[in-house]
């Protein structure tokens, strides 16, 4: 998939984000929690990608045995 083709299903999933959960927003929530979400939304447009809103910690983990889990 070329970049371009990722952007615009990458802006209505914000939008939409947005959207559902601007009450989310005023309360501070948690910034995992709202990656989560973000990532929910992300998954439902990009079926064919797997999205991980945890991935670098686990790239990180399986890279650098220093790394505690």
């Amino acid at each position: 998939m070329h970049p371009k083709d990722i952007l615009a299903p990458v802006i209505t999933v914000l939008h939409d984000f947005f959207e559902e959960n601007d009450d989310l927003l005023e309360i501070d929530i948690n910034e995992r929690s709202l990656t989560h979400k973000l990532a929910e939304l992300l998954q439902v447009r990009l079926r064919k990608w797997n999205i991980d809103c945890e991935i670098q910690s686990h790239w990180r983990r399986s890279k650098d045995p220093a790394v505690s889990s």
